[in-house]
């Protein structure tokens, strides 16, 4: 069973009312109707947008935290905490978390590289 929260109802209400008010503004020649329907479809996409994004921003933080309990766990060899973040880890489903991970370590890196030239100036 699918469940839906207060949030995704909204999303696709909004993409629904949208849809209908663009096609009957667009049928009517009202074109006042139609840049409401339009609006309220873009409105619908922003939730979902935003809703991707939290998701993404949670992914990340499971996948670093997670990595940092583990290495943790394995240096001070508390298997419970290797165990936690191994776990923590794991709870990061996006197939995009380990690009951003990655683009992250190398905007670090080359921020560390700017520094450097800095200092040899």
């Amino acid at each position: 069973m699918i469940t839906l929260d207060k949030d995704k109802i909204s999303e696709i209400k909004d993409k629904v009312e949208g849809g209908i008010k663009e096609t009957t503004g667009e049928i009517l020649d009202d074109k006042e109707m139609e840049l409401k329907g339009k609006f309220l479809k873009a409105k619908g996409k922003a939730r979902s947008v935003a809703r991707d994004v939290v998701d993404e921003v949670e992914d990340v933080r499971d996948k670093l935290v997670g990595s940092a309990k583990e290495t943790v766990g394995k240096l001070t060899e508390d298997e419970k905490l290797q165990n936690q973040g191994q776990k923590q880890k794991n709870k990061a489903q996006s197939p995009n978390t380990n690009k951003i991970i990655g683009g992250i370590a190398t905007l670090f890196g080359l921020y560390a590289l700017k520094s450097l030239f800095k200092r040899k100036k």
